[in-house]
């Protein structure tokens, strides 16, 4: 709030100046036209009292722009304040030690910018069943907004990095309690990647890597007919992974880890659902060896072999995968391709 406040202050000084400077350049302007400054020797009276006439319009105009712009920021910081003892007093009303209250205490420290502080109480609160998946998944996807647009993430800002990637680890290590067994196809997660791939050039690569093994803990917490009851693909995860994919100005080892794991999925559903969502464009850009998988991390290979394994209805509904349950665009003859986390299916659950 305060860098904020200082931004608007820095503004408002930079438009007074201009402000003056086109005043001092038109009265000055003025004055030469009209001869007030033709000195042909001594300074007289006229000329004296017009010199201090348009310098003190000048200065008069100047100091009440200025006094106008800190008397809008002025009221501005009190509404803002106003609104901040509301929230305060809405919240000591609620009792103490329930989700409400938790709730309410973790986004109001998001929104007056303190994600450190957010994320240090999310952990501890969500472990302990204090705070809910909705409001948990909300603060982490705020934390994350909010670092595409600090211009600390692209100056270095080592801590505020450090917080993201700490999000993004969170929600990797609860992904698995984003669904309710009992409510089929209700579930939690970052409401930006609820229908596509949001490509944050600010987020680390961790970050993003960390989001995308999070859908996949949260695909495999269920069964394929509670994700799925009409054996048709839905936009999460299958979708937000295609854009993933699909999107060039990604980092290569995300779109690459997302192909694994679209490769995975699709591989669960018949030729028509396949080749709906995307997956003919997968196969395009595996075969173009415009997508590498070589560098691909293990948990994803596994992750893919998981949810291939335990989605699949028998082996007849295999499009990508050989008999021993690899990708054939992921084994392919030639070595270039080969994952590198890559390994047999031995039937063991991870």
């Amino acid at each position: 709030m305060n860098r904020h406040r200082v931004t608007l202050i820095g503004m408002a000084s930079a438009i007074v100046a201009i402000f003056v400077l086109l005043l001092l350049w038109v009265a000055l302007s003025l004055a030469v036209r009209a001869s007030v400054f033709g000195f042909t020797g001594e300074l007289d009276v006229r000329q004296f009292t017009a010199s201090f006439t348009l310098f003190g319009a000048v200065l008069t105009a100047a100091a009440t722009v200025f006094g106008a712009l800190l008397t809008h920021e002025h009221n501005k910081n009190s509404r803002r304040r106003q609104n901040f003892e509301a929230v305060i007093k809405s919240l000591e009303a609620l009792p103490s030690g329930t989700q409400q209250r938790v709730a309410g205490v973790l986004a109001t420290t998001v929104l007056l910018g303190q994600p450190r502080v957010a994320i240090r109480v999310l952990e501890p609160a969500w472990k302990s069943g204090q705070v809910d998946s909705e409001t948990a998944t909300w603060i982490i996807d705020e934390i994350l907004l909010d670092a595409e647009s600090d211009s600390r993430i692209a100056d270095g800002g080592r801590a505020l990095r450090e917080t993201v990637d700490e999000a993004a680890v969170i929600l990797e290590k609860h992904a698995r309690d984003l669904t309710d067994p009992k409510a089929p196809g209700v579930f939690s997660f970052l409401g930006h990647y609820m229908h596509g791939w949001s490509h944050r050039e600010r987020l680390s690569r961790e970050a993003k890597l960390l989001i995308l093994q999070s859908m996949g803990e949260v695909l495999l917490s269920q069964r394929k007919d509670w994700w799925f009851p009409h054996d048709q693909l839905s936009d999460f995860p299958a979708a937000v992974w295609r854009d993933c994919v699909s999107d060039e100005a990604e980092d290569d080892l995300v779109r690459a880890s997302a192909a694994v794991l679209l490769d995975g999925l699709c591989d669960c559903f018949p030729e028509g659902e396949y080749k709906r969502v995307g997956c003919k464009r997968l196969i395009e850009l595996l075969e173009s060896k415009r997508i590498d998988v070589r560098d691909v991390g293990p948990e994803f290979h596994d992750l893919a072999e998981q949810i291939s394994r335990e989605f699949k209805e028998g082996e007849k509904n295999a499009r990508l995968r050989t008999r021993h349950g690899r990708s054939r665009k992921f084994s392919t003859r030639e070595p270039t391709v080969v994952g590198a986390g890559s390994r047999p299916d031995d039937g063991t659950p991870r």
